[in-house]
């Protein structure tokens, strides 16, 4: 199971910093960007973001990003994008499922899907052939804000899509942590992808990071 933390920071200096804190344990992140419109939230801007990765290209050059758009013109936040494959490797784009559906879309090998909690599985195969989507991540809080509950019944939604076929990653994103890593672990299908988000990224020291990466992983060893 691969580990991916997420990112989400109203200034555009803190993703870099907390790049930079768990850059020793992790070679691959997720960077939440919201418009303040599409979720209450509001983080730094990806034109921000764009700018200051050129101060940082020693930081990030060997590290893999996927940047999550809670956003409602994803169109526009994707082509502005574009410019960071220059120095940055990008995996996965993230755009919300419900955004799309009365929209023609076109998907890409890098396009992922978001289902929030209140999306429903059957509902996205009935719209989309679930062969096309790249990759699929599943919310597990209400979105926009880190430290928001963990909602458990949202993993219902992995077994639905393994038993409908889909085949490619799942990635699991919201309140995962210490305590609901064991309850996520004890299910049948399991996400490919965990994306950590204030677990990892609030810690205040080293000592504070180290100790709670170490716990994750003796945790993940343990119950899987």
């Amino acid at each position: 199971m691969i580990i991916c933390p997420s990112i989400l920071e109203k200034k555009t200096e803190d993703y870099f910093k907390i790049i930079k804190k768990l850059r020793p344990y992790f070679d691959y992140f997720q960077i939440d960007i919201a418009d303040g419109q599409y979720v209450e939230n509001k983080t730094a801007t990806i034109d921000d973001f764009i700018k200051k990765a050129f101060n940082y290209q020693s930081l990030i050059k060997d590290l893999y990003f996927d940047f999550h758009l809670m956003v409602k013109n994803y169109p526009h936040e994707i082509k502005k994008l574009e410019s960071l494959k220059k120095i940055l490797k990008v995996k996965n784009i993230f755009i919300h499922f419900d955004l799309i559906k009365k929209n023609s879309f076109k998907f890409y090998k890098t396009i992922g899907l978001v289902l929030n909690p209140q999306d429903q599985v059957g509902d996205l195969a009935s719209r989309v052939d679930l062969n096309l989507i790249n990759s699929v991540q599943i919310m597990s809080v209400i979105p926009g804000a880190q430290g928001n509950p963990f909602i458990e019944n949202s993993l219902n939604k992995i077994e639905q899509l393994r038993l409908l076929g889909y085949r490619n990653k799942i990635f699991l994103d919201g309140g995962i942590n210490e305590k609901t890593l064991p309850v996520i672990l004890k299910e049948k299908f399991l996400p490919d992808v965990l994306c950590p988000g204030s677990y990892f990224t609030k810690t205040k020291s080293e000592k504070e990071t180290e100790k709670k990466v170490n716990q994750f992983y003796f945790l993940l060893k343990k119950f899987s």
